[in-house]
């Protein structure tokens, strides 16, 4: 016996998915934006689009953001090579959400610039969570953010052509 539309539907919203939890004790600037899309319409219930896949979506996110604002601000901080080590603390890279590896991510997505070091932790808190779930591709999670803290080393565009810090 099939189910009426309503009652698929409900059963889909009870489901339970695994949630990814990012601390902003350890990644502020990550949150804040995590935080800030989601409050903007950004789901926080993410598609994984499987290993691979992200490349394309980073690039449609972030291409724009990185070569007329990021590198900029990099180069009035010192920062000749955001991937170099020793700009590692200072360097703002590209931070799209929602993430480059879901099927949300690319185009539409939120990009703010954040410190290298924060990405870093993030990426390895993105690919733990998706091995500890086995995740293979096409699997649902939610994104949540716990312990917030404000962010004082970023900046975003809030609006086409206005820069917040």
């Amino acid at each position: 016996m099939a189910l009426a539309d309503g009652e698929l539907a409900l059963s889909k919203t009870n489901k339970e998915f695994p949630v990814m939890t990012i601390n902003a004790l350890d990644l502020p600037c990550i949150g804040a934006h995590i935080r800030y899309a989601q409050s903007r319409n950004r789901p926080s219930l993410l598609t994984y689009s499987g290993p691979n896949k992200s490349k394309n979506n980073r690039q449609e996110a972030c291409s724009s953001f990185r070569n007329n604002h990021l590198s900029k601000i990099n180069r009035r901080r010192g920062v000749t090579d955001a991937r170099k080590k020793e700009f590692r603390d200072i360097a703002l890279t590209c931070d799209e959400y929602p993430f480059a590896s879901t099927v949300q991510g690319g185009v539409g997505a939120s990009v703010w610039g954040v410190p290298k070091r924060e990405q870093d932790k993030q990426d390895d808190v993105i690919r733990n969570f998706y091995n500890a779930n086995k995740m293979t591709g096409g699997e649902e999670f939610r994104v949540e953010v716990i312990n917030y803290k404000e962010c004082t080393d970023s900046f975003y565009i809030s609006e086409p052509f206005k820069i917040r810090w």
